[in-house]
């Protein structure tokens, strides 16, 4: 009898420590028209805290490529725009949404930077708001979803993704995804096949938008566990065949997708070699980098447009605390996954949707970015806000402790983003704010030259382009400014040995242009016509558009026959 009674209070404390919280047994209810005005709130507020960017020009950084010289989107929504923005792989991505929306916007608007802003304002807006209404459809706690939603909608890592007219792709694929995300909740509530279908094309029109969105079908498996509750455990995600065969049109779309991605990357030379970064510097910049973007989602200073590569291996420090986060926090949600399942989904979340960008694969020159976090980070919000609200759920009620601490924390949020907000007012103050706080950047020391260099401020620039070269000798552009600084106070043959470096990189054939018609330029007030010939031609051939140099090498054609 006493081994019976053993027995069962033994069954009973295990069925206990696997069985659900109190937070997640009780469903709230609130009524469609508060949850409206909620997500109405929101949007209001994130568009408040957001009104700033109106004030902020286009930047050069990639705004000139997406929108101010990029003739196509100039000629605004025309047929042959539409079919170039299907066909396009400039800028080493597949996104004919996001080439249609900035042509629409010149359509509207013009070139005015005015309302380019205020359609991203709308859009992270609308982000916001609709995170609250998936995450509460997902979960059926609306309150905590209210929570996460107002942190991710101030949050100033999100900064970088709404003041960038050139990262309205970020925008866009979010709010695909967050809409195919709903439509999947109607699907799995109704079980009607249309709204899998719709789930389908949605995620298609995220994909066209920015191919990161690549992730979702795996993001859908999560949530299959929870919130959704399709399975009792995580090991039945992988047993049950069903969540898988149902989202085969969701993974065949990402096959494409990735095949596009990468030849685009490849003819635009995004793409760095493993002799350019090493495969054991890849794997130790990305588990630093998870560890940088939790800790930055905790304590958002030192936010910076552009974070260059290492030029040597990470700190041991950087690294360990890094290595020690990411093996403690999936320790921690591993052995948590029943009782609270909502840590694994939160930070499988945080992990799956960060894949394609944490540098594995690496494209551009960034190690990390504030821009890749836009969804990724509602993951970890997720896991604060639900672990939060278990937390203090045994505090009395008439204290209303939870909505105190959330409203103190978007306080503090919202102050931050106003002060990162305000680095947007110029390519100057952005890239002199990116070079004060971050470690041997040469491309923001460069950056702040050129825009001093703009400003007509060249003795003021000088110092910045030497700084670049200090950190990497062989940068062309920077090479090209310290040339042209030459060039430009009568230190010609200073400047051809710069010149010469730029030309000789495998770089954009545009800087490449400029270097060698710089060179043409220097060599013939050198007096040496040959070589300033052979120059010119070579530029030609990077850039056949320069009408200015055909009309130089007729005037030297010209002057030899006068000879």
């Amino acid at each position: 009898m006493n081994t019976t009674r053993s027995n069962a209070r033994k069954q009973n404390r295990r069925s206990e420590n696997c069985s659900p919280t109190p937070l997640l047994q009780p469903a709230q209810t609130w009524s469609s028209r508060r949850i409206a005005v909620s997500a109405i709130a929101v949007a209001i507020v994130t568009g408040c805290v957001y009104l700033p960017i109106l004030k902020n020009p286009f930047i050069s950084f990639d705004d000139r490529d997406y929108v101010t010289e990029n003739w196509h989107v100039k000629e605004g929504l025309t047929w042959r725009t539409f079919a170039w923005a299907w066909t396009s792989l400039e800028d080493g991505n597949w996104h004919p949404i996001t080439w249609i929306s900035h042509a629409a916007d010149v359509q509207l608007f013009g070139l005015a930077p005015t309302h380019h802003h205020f359609i991203s304002l709308l859009l992270h807006a609308a982000n916001a708001a609709l995170l609250f209404v998936v995450l509460t459809a997902l979960t059926r706690r609306p309150g905590c979803s209210l929570a996460v939603a107002l942190l991710f909608a101030l949050h100033p890592m999100n900064v970088e993704s709404v003041a960038w007219v050139a990262e309205r792709k970020t925008l866009l694929s979010a709010f695909w995804s967050l809409v195919a995300l709903l439509a999947y909740v109607r699907y799995v509530r109704s079980v009607s096949i249309h709204w899998l279908v719709a789930t389908a094309g949605l995620f298609f029109i995220a994909l066209a938008s920015k191919p990161m969105a690549i992730t979702l079908p795996f993001l859908l498996v999560v949530l299959d566990r929870w919130p959704l509750e399709r399975v009792n455990t995580w090991k039945d995600l992988f047993r049950n065949r069903r969540l898988w065969i149902e989202k085969i049109m969701l993974f065949a779309l990402c096959l494409p997708s990735a095949v596009i991605t990468i030849i685009a990357q490849h003819r635009s030379s995004s793409i760095a070699s493993l002799t350019q970064v090493s495969l054991p510097l890849r794997i130790e910049n990305a588990i630093v980098s998870y560890g940088l973007y939790g800790w930055k989602l905790i304590w958002p200073f030192k936010l910076a447009f552009l974070y260059p590569w290492p030029q040597r291996v990470p700190p041991f420090a950087e690294a360990a605390g890094a290595s020690i986060f990411f093996i403690a926090a999936t320790a921690v949600a591993w052995m948590q996954r029943q009782r609270r399942p909502w840590l694994m989904t939160g930070w499988l979340w945080f992990l799956g949707t960060l894949v394609p960008v944490i540098g594995i694969v690496q494209v551009g020159a960034q190690s990390r970015a504030d821009r890749f976090a836009y969804i990724p980070m509602v993951g970890l919000l997720v896991v604060a806000v639900w672990s939060g609200a278990e937390i203090t759920q045994r505090v009395p009620s008439r204290l209303r402790v939870q909505p105190a601490i959330v409203a103190l924390v978007a306080l503090f949020l919202g102050a931050r983003t106003l002060t990162q907000i305000s680095f947007w007012r110029s390519d100057y103050d952005l890239w002199l704010h990116t070079w004060q706080v971050t470690t041997d950047n040469y491309i923001a020391a460069n950056k702040v030259g050129v825009a001093l260099q703009k400003q007509g401020r060249y003795q003021e620039a000088l110092p910045y382009f030497e700084h670049t070269l200090r950190i990497n000798a062989t940068d062309p552009l920077a090479n090209f400014d310290v040339g042209a600084d030459l060039h430009l106070h009568g230190k010609v043959q200073e400047a051809l040995k710069f010149y010469q470096v730029t030309a000789a990189q495998n770089t954009d054939p545009i800087l490449r242009a400029e270097a060698f018609e710089n060179m043409g330029t220097a060599y013939r007030q050198l007096g040496k016509l040959q070589l300033a010939r052979e120059s010119y031609l070579k530029a030609l051939q990077y850039d056949p558009g320069r009408s200015r140099i055909y009309a130089v090498l007729l005037e030297m054609e010209s002057g030899v026959k006068n000879r």
